[in-house]
C-alpha cells in the first residue's frame, strides 16, 4: 500500500523523471507481480535479498543519468521535487564537483499526516570542505542523509565507493565521512521530502512504533 502512494507522489511530478526504476529487494509478499504491471517504470528484481543498504547501492548502480535519488518504498516526494531540484542544480556553477544537494522537509505517519518539519538552515547554502562539518553541527545537521532528502552525483558516488554494507542503517553517516572532507554539499531550504514514521519501520525487522529509544540505539 505504501510503495503505491511512493510511485503515485513520483508520477504526479509538475516536471517528470527522465527514469523510475524501481528494483525488487527478492520480494515474497506479491510486489513484483505488482510491478510488472506498473507502466512507465523500469522493474529489476534481485535475485536474492540484499538487504537495505545493498539495495540502495543497485537501486543507484542502475541509474543511466548523472544525478540519481534513491527513495524508499515508504516515502513521498512533493510534487515539485524534480522541477525545483532541476532548477536549482542546473543554476549552480560547477555543480558537476558538488557530491550531494540535500533538501529539508516534512515528516509524516502512516496516514500522510505531517507531524514535523526539516529544516536544518533558513536558506539555500553550498557547504565546501573543511568548514562543513562545523557548519552543520551548529545547525544539528550530522549527516547526508540516504532516500529523498539527498540527490546523488553518481560520478562522485561511484568515486567514493557506494555504501558500506556492514554498517547496515549506519551506512549513511559512513558515507558523509567520505564525502564531505573532500566535496561541496548544497542545501536547498525549500522542503521538497516526506519522511515516514510508522510501525512496519523496525530495522530488526519487528513490527513497532518508532521511538526515540530506537533512534538512540540505531545512532
Amino acid at each position: 500500500d505504501l510503495l503505491k502512494r511512493v510511485l503515485d507522489s513520483v508520477f504526479n511530478q509538475v516536471v517528470p523523471p527522465d527514469e523510475i526504476i524501481v528494483v525488487d529487494d527478492f520480494s515474497t509478499d506479491g510486489t513484483w507481480e505488482y510491478l510488472k504491471k506498473v507502466p512507465g517504470i523500469r522493474a529489476i528484481r534481485n535475485e536474492k535479498n540484499l538487504g537495505m543498504i545493498g539495495n540502495w547501492k543497485e537501486s543507484i548502480r542502475q541509474a543511466k543519468y548523472d544525478y540519481v535519488v534513491s527513495l524508499h518504498s515508504d516515502d513521498l516526494i512533493l510534487p515539485e521535487y524534480i522541477k525545483v531540484w532541476k532548477e536549482k542544480i542546473s543554476g549552480l556553477k560547477n555543480p558537476d564537483k558538488i557530491a550531494a544537494f540535500i533538501s529539508g522537509g516534512f515528516v509524516i505517519d502512516s496516514n500522510d499526516r505531517i507531524t514535523g518539519l526539516v529544516k536544518n538552515f533558513d536558506k539555500d547554502i553550498l557547504s565546501k570542505p573543511p568548514k562543513t562539518i562545523k557548519s552543520w553541527w551548529k545547525n544539528h545537521f550530522f549527516c547526508v542523509p540516504v532516500t529523498g532528502w539527498t540527490v546523488y552525483n553518481k560520478k562522485i558516488l561511484e568515486d567514493i565507493g557506494y555504501f558500506t554494507t556492514k554498517y547496515r542503517i549506519a551506512a549513511e553517516n559512513e558515507m558523509t565521512a567520505k564525502m564531505i572532507p573532500n566535496y561541496p554539499v548544497f542545501y536547498s531550504s525549500t522542503p521538497l521530502f516526506c519522511f515516514r514514521r510508522h510501525g512496519l519501520q523496525g530495522f530488526e525487522g519487528k513490527v513497532k512504533m518508532f521511538s526515540s529509544k530506537q533512534e538512540i540505539e540505531n545512532t
